[in-house]
Formats: structure tokens, C-alpha cells, sequence
């Protein structure tokens, strides 16, 4: 595959993850 693509990828998942974190944090998420 191609790098830029993969990187691209694990920049979306990474950012996802971090909203994730967040609303944990927040206590939204049951």
C-alpha cells in the first residue's frame, strides 16, 4: 500500500482515539 495513505489512516485513528479518551474522561460515555 501506499505510505501516504497509511499515514493518513493512522492520523484518523489516532484522532478518533483521542475523542474517545476525552469523552471517557468526561464520564459521556457508559
Amino acid at each position: 500500500m501506499d505510505e501516504g495513505i497509511l499515514g493518513h489512516l493512522r492520523e484518523l485513528y489516532e484522532a478518533a482515539g483521542d475523542s474517545l479518551l476525552h469523552l471517557f474522561e468526561k464520564g459521556e460515555v457508559t
